[in-house]
């Protein structure tokens, strides 16, 4: 991993492609191949944005900057290891740690969020990332390709090359992103996304069941 100001989800590769649109992007939703609507849409709107983490609800948004410093999310070791198997990062297959003040991890990808496809673990690689760098970072960042991507949660901005794709988030413990790369040359940008979309809506649906 590297730090949160260059985007670790986005690789420097020659691109194969051209990005498209991130109306091109969003028509991809209603593609997912999970019947479940957690993999597609907000399940509990009973609460405001944001999700519950080591039992208490971190909510989505920009962190006061003049507030004290909080504790960053910890992404791997606060998620309920359930939920991590659940999207395909069981213990044992994911590697991570803290670099630069970057807290995550990556690993494998359930064939959930694949339309029952199977990749090999060495060239489709998931991660999740947090830190105190803020979302705003990402607005004018050469991969940047939609601001507010999901209808339904708040300020997600989404980054797309041709070799991956990663949606981020700001919350009042820090930044939040879920991200796709492509090592093997599997996917185009545009299914990069749908994947990473459909694991960012699980997590989020299944945290916001968490107290």
């Amino acid at each position: 991993m590297t730090p949160a100001t260059t985007p670790p989800h986005i690789p420097t590769r020659t691109p194969r492609r051209r990005a498209l649109s991130a109306l091109a992007i969003a028509a991809l939703l209603p593609l997912a191949g999970c019947s479940d609507a957690s993999y597609t849409k907000v399940t509990n709107t009973d609460l405001p944005p944001g999700f519950y983490l080591s039992g208490e609800f971190v909510e989505l948004g920009p962190r006061d900057p003049n507030a004290p410093e909080p504790e960053w999310i910890d992404p791997c070791n606060e998620i309920p290891e359930d939920i991590l198997e659940d999207i395909g990062m069981k213990r044992g297959t994911r590697s991570g740690g803290t670099i630069f003040g970057v807290n995550g991890c990556s690993g494998p990808v359930s064939e959930k969020l694949t339309n029952n496809i199977e990749y090999p673990t060495n060239q489709i690689i998931q991660g999740i990332l947090s830190g105190p760098a803020p979302n705003s970072q990402f607005l004018t960042h050469s991969d940047f390709a939609s601001n507010g991507f999901l209808e339904d949660i708040p300020g997600v901005i989404t980054l797309k090359n041709d070799e991956g794709c990663g949606l981020s988030t700001d919350t009042e413990r820090g930044l939040f992103v879920i991200y796709i790369d492509d090592i093997g040359e599997n996917l185009t940008g545009d299914e990069a996304c749908e994947i990473a979309t459909k694991s960012f809506y699980r997590l989020y649906n299944q945290l916001r069941e968490q107290k």
